[in-house]
């Protein structure tokens, strides 16, 4: 078989949120400064999601095939997101046939709550009782 088209590694870059998942007819890349979705056939970028300021995305999760939820936070070596934390305290959703963010909230230093995720794995939400 003969690849349609390809979008290389980026060698240098965090591994960090890197990742693809397919929704519909595109897939949608994510590195670590931020979320491309391209067209399947073509290769042909349909939108791109730039992580604020200095940044890292630490994680993404798509949902139910219309959103995706990520976390970012300060560029740094920690990128954890245990409480009292703020590396990667920001969670927000994206539209993934449009790139256009839904909403976001940040985790407040020290608070109870807490978003955990990996490249791998779902990213989770949660509230400490």
């Amino acid at each position: 078989m003969k690849p349609l088209w390809e979008a290389p590694y980026e060698r240098g870059d965090s591994d960090h949120g890197n990742g693809a998942f397919l929704v519909g007819d595109s897939v949608v890349r994510s590195r670590f400064d931020g979320v491309t979705a391209f067209d399947v056939r073509t290769g042909r970028k349909r939108w791109e999601y730039q992580i604020p300021g200095r940044a890292d995305l630490c994680t993404v999760s798509h949902t139910d095939g219309t959103i995706a939820l990520i976390s970012y936070g300060e560029a740094g070596p920690k990128n954890s997101s245990v409480a009292g934390d703020t590396s990667c305290g920001t969670l927000a959703a994206l539209d993934v046939t449009t790139g256009r963010e839904l909403w976001q909230t940040s985790r407040v230093p020290g608070s109870e709550a807490a978003v955990t995720g990996r490249r791998e794995r779902p990213i989770s939400v949660y509230e400490r009782w």
